[in-house]
């Protein structure tokens, strides 16, 4: 067992995990990791350094909740003691919301049209609140445990925090056994998409023809494929397994939410905030890797010196400018890199940071 660091009330451990820890916690309610399982691959690589992980959150809400749970989320933060050791450590999180919102979240914020059919009845937004949350450094490969001891007052904080922190503890270390399915390496046959390949070429010229009618500039046509799974809980766990080798991504994630899962790997950063300072690192223009060095550098020369690639790139920038722009103060957006381009195991991108 690790050594033990207190704060005042948050108290943060070293612990030795025997397994990944989302095998440790799937059983759990609210279960979840963010991943970063880059391998060193330049740029890229180098901001995935932290996998993060919970369970067990003290408080739940999903859509039709958002204002009770922004209140919840603000009254916890104000009362909620610093973790040191975390500070000290570098570690981005150390307790607080994890959750998602969905796309259709927007129109709860803009005026937008509804003209999607909603046949999954899933939530706009889930949220939970983490008193307890793990950090694994890849760098130094060492896991800690942090608890803030809430909900708790401030004289229980402390029992609460040590208590939470020796059952995850026991959790990491000694894992409940898990019979797991292994996933498929291709999709079943049995597993059914909602375009056909004449259907989806079809929806490829309608986007087109709208954009040269100009009533867009770009859309994001994509598939969903339906799959039977017996034990579907233990279906995730193989697909996260699969899903993290298949495709490392220093942003993934992967949150069991009881009657759905949500998993993805991407490699783009969306929002960042770290004290006054907001980022977005949008990606547009992909090549694959090559076969050996003088294919992959080919790909590559090819990517950089697309004109279509770097418009497409430049267009999303000025978006996220005008959105930085509606909460940054005035002048302060700016564009540090553009159309950089970066290495990932399967693709090259264009990839590009905006500052406010």
């Amino acid at each position: 067992m690790g050594p033990e660091l207190t704060h005042p009330s948050a108290l943060a451990v070293e612990v030795f995990p025997a397994a990944d820890p989302l095998r440790a916690l799937a059983d759990l309610p609210g279960a979840f990791v963010l991943r970063s399982s880059l391998p060193d691959t330049g740029a890229a690589s180098r901001r995935a350094r932290w996998t993060l992980f919970g369970a067990d959150p003290f408080a739940s809400f999903r859509a039709g909740d958002t204002p009770v749970a922004m209140q919840t989320f603000r009254t916890a933060a104000a009362s909620a003691p610093a973790n040191d050791t975390a500070r000290k450590l570098g570690v981005p999180f150390a307790g607080g919301a994890v959750g998602y919102w969905a796309y259709d979240y927007g129109r709860r914020l803009e005026r937008l049209p509804a003209l999607a059919r909603d046949d999954l009845g899933l939530p706009d937004c889930v949220l939970g609140l983490y008193d307890v949350t793990g950090a694994h450094d890849h760098d130094s490969g060492r896991t800690w445990l942090f608890s803030s001891g809430l909900p708790a007052d401030t004289e229980q904080r402390s029992v609460r925090a040590r208590l939470r922190l020796q059952m995850f503890r026991e959790r990491l270390e000694s894992p409940p056994r898990l019979a797991l399915p292994r996933a498929p390496a291709r999709v079943p046959r049995q597993a059914h998409s909602t375009f056909t390949a004449d259907g989806y070429r079809r929806a490829v010229d309608d986007v087109r023809e709208a954009i040269r009618r100009g009533d867009i500039f770009q859309a994001n046509l994509s598939q969903r494929w339906r799959l039977q799974l017996p034990q579907a809980h233990l279906h995730v766990l193989a697909f996260d397994d699969a899903l993290r080798a298949d495709t490392p991504a220093p942003f993934a994630a992967t949150l069991c939410l009881g009657d759905h899962t949500v998993l993805s790997a991407s490699p783009e950063l969306f929002l960042r905030r770290r004290g006054a300072s907001v980022e977005t690192r949008p990606i547009k223009g992909t090549r694959p890797r090559g076969t050996d060095a003088g294919s992959d550098a080919e790909l590559a020369a090819q990517l950089q010196a697309s004109a279509k690639d770097r418009a497409e790139n430049v267009m999303i920038v000025d978006v996220l400018r005008n959105d930085l722009g509606r909460v940054c103060e005035t002048g302060s957006v700016r564009v540090p890199e553009l159309c950089l381009l970066e290495r990932f195991p399967q693709v090259w991108h264009l990839t590009s940071t905006v500052l406010g």
